[in-house]
């Protein structure tokens, strides 16, 4: 498959690069959950700031809530520990009311 935007794939978007994660062959992301969006097996153009990085298959999932995550879990994704990665989910999922109980998918990605 060649690396470019490909218009018949679902985009993840990237604001930020934490943890330098998407110059790495495997990455992660933590995104609400959302079983119609993020299949595995299913690829993905990868956007990081409004322009196109790459392409990328999901190898596998994990559903959680917040309230479980562990430094494994948070330093691996953004490099910061379990307090500062809640902070920052909470910043990315502002009018989350219940943001502990939200189910959220940690997503394993593959570069293709």
């Amino acid at each position: 498959m060649e690396n470019v935007y490909n218009k018949d794939l679902t985009d993840i978007r990237f604001s930020y690069n934490w943890n330098n994660k998407l110059f790495c062959k495997a990455f992660t992301t933590f995104r609400i959950h959302n079983n119609k969006k993020y299949i595995i097996g299913n690829n993905y153009n990868i956007i990081f700031k409004n322009q196109f990085f790459c392409i990328a298959q999901i190898v596998n999932k994990r559903i959680i809530t917040l309230d479980k995550i562990n430094n494994y879990v948070s330093f691996l994704d953004t490099g910061y520990n379990v307090e500062t990665f809640k902070d920052i989910v909470n910043k990315m999922y502002p009018t989350n009311n219940n943001i502990n109980k939200q189910l959220f998918d940690f997503i394993l990605l593959h570069r293709l």
